[in-house]
């Protein structure tokens, strides 16, 4: 007979609603104040219905500020302007990179012949922002023409999406995403923007990163065995972070807890930036996140990484092995690409990948992206596609294991 412990709970959701926060962390021997177990409580209990973690996609995705953040700008904003206070120094050095790696690079073209919009799906201030603004500062040196980032949050990326799929295909409109409204959004809602393989024209992957295992400092688990070992131990109330239902993150999870066979508690925040004040309070002690937001808080001590999704061993994260090495073939990457409209015609795909490559591609852009734990991966239009259908069907398997309806 199969181990219960590692049989889905099909009274989980009640056991869940019954067991308050305070109880679980009487139980794990940790403290909550009033103010945040009421809190963790309301979102726990709303994690399924629209409006409160917003199934399907969540209007604010990884690597956005919530609503009420001053540091939220919507609407367009060129490059240069002030990001976000948590991103400050680290895009510019990402700029600062892109133009030295392409200055005397422009050159006599036809295209672009005017100013390019550039459109992030999120909030200005995140990592897919942070990427976006690097390569568009180096393409408007290397083309002499001016390129505009232009935060089109909403939908966790899907708004923003359906915006350049709806865009003249002339290049002039182009799309800088992660995986969120590509690969995870379609098995998420009922009735779509756009449908990624109709709407959009792959031009090139740009980065590649892994996801990492963290826990607060206070949690006892030194090691990916020493978790799964005390999650199994209290089955449904180890609680953990994501920025959004049907994200990378809570996907992250949900693999770990197939391949693990573990049950934790999922409390999913509009966002990453309450999400991130909550882990470091230790209030939910456990996430899924890139290492580019984790590696800070890794190294300032207010988190414990415990395993990386990619193969092999990371870089900017020496010693922290890969799950795969518990759990062989466990493998799910953090990827931003490049897109246009449908239709773009394939000289200027051609022109838009080896330009993105050249900029993002120099030695020295290789080695800063890589201290961020950002791999520089621009690879081409047909690899993008397949890059893209094999996680389209994983994510889709995981959430349909989940039993994570669509909205």
């Amino acid at each position: 007979m199969a181990d219960p412990a590692a049989r889905p709970d099909r009274t989980l959701a009640t056991s869940r609603r019954r067991a308050g926060p305070r109880a679980v962390a009487a139980h794990l021997g940790l403290r909550l104040s009033a103010r945040v177990s009421a809190r963790v409580a309301a979102r726990v209990a709303g994690r399924g219905r629209a409006g409160g973690s917003a199934p399907g996609q969540p209007a604010m995705a990884p690597g956005e500020a919530r609503t009420g953040n001053p540091a939220v700008r919507r609407g367009p904003v060129e490059v240069g302007q002030r990001p976000a206070a948590r991103w400050q120094g680290v895009r510019a050095g990402l700029v600062g990179l892109a133009m030295v790696t392409a200055v005397g690079g422009a050159v006599a073209q036809s295209f672009p012949a005017k100013p390019v919009r550039v459109v992030v799906p999120y909030a200005a201030g995140g990592p897919v922002d942070t990427v976006a603004r690097s390569l568009a500062t180096g393409l408007a040196s290397a083309w002499g023409q001016q390129v505009v980032v232009d935060n089109r949050g909403g939908s966790g990326g899907a708004l923003g999406a359906s915006q350049v799929a709806r865009a003249a295909p002339d290049g002039y409109t182009l799309l800088v995403t992660n995986s969120g409204p590509i690969t995870a959004y379609p098995h998420l809602r009922r009735q779509l923007l756009f449908e990624f393989e109709r709407d959009l024209a792959p031009v090139s992957l740009l980065t590649t990163s892994s996801l990492v295992l963290s826990v607060h400092p206070a949690l006892p688990a030194r090691s990916l065995q020493e978790f799964v070992a005390l999650a199994r131990r209290h089955p449904g109330k180890l609680s953990y972070a994501t920025s959004g239902t049907g994200g990378v993150q809570h996907l992250a999870m949900l693999l770990l807890e197939s391949r693990a066979g573990i049950r934790l508690l999922h409390v999913p925040y509009k966002g990453s930036s309450q999400a991130v004040a909550d882990l470091v309070s230790g209030e939910v002690p456990v996430q899924f996140n890139s290492v580019l937001g984790t590696l800070p808080l890794v190294q300032a001590g207010k988190m414990r990484a415990l395993g990386v999704t990619s193969p092999a061993m990371i870089p900017a994260l020496p010693g922290v092995a890969p799950i795969a090495a518990t759990y062989p073939g466990f493998e799910l990457t953090s990827w931003l690409a490049l897109y246009g409209p449908a239709g773009l015609p394939a000289a200027r795909v051609e022109q838009l990948h080896r330009d993105a490559a050249t900029v993002l591609g120099s030695t020295e852009s290789r080695r800063r992206l890589g201290e961020l734990g950002l791999d520089v991966t621009t690879t081409g239009p047909a690899e993008l596609v397949a890059y893209a259908r094999r996680e389209h069907a994983l994510f889709g398997r995981l959430i349909a294991e989940a039993g994570i309806e669509r909205e």
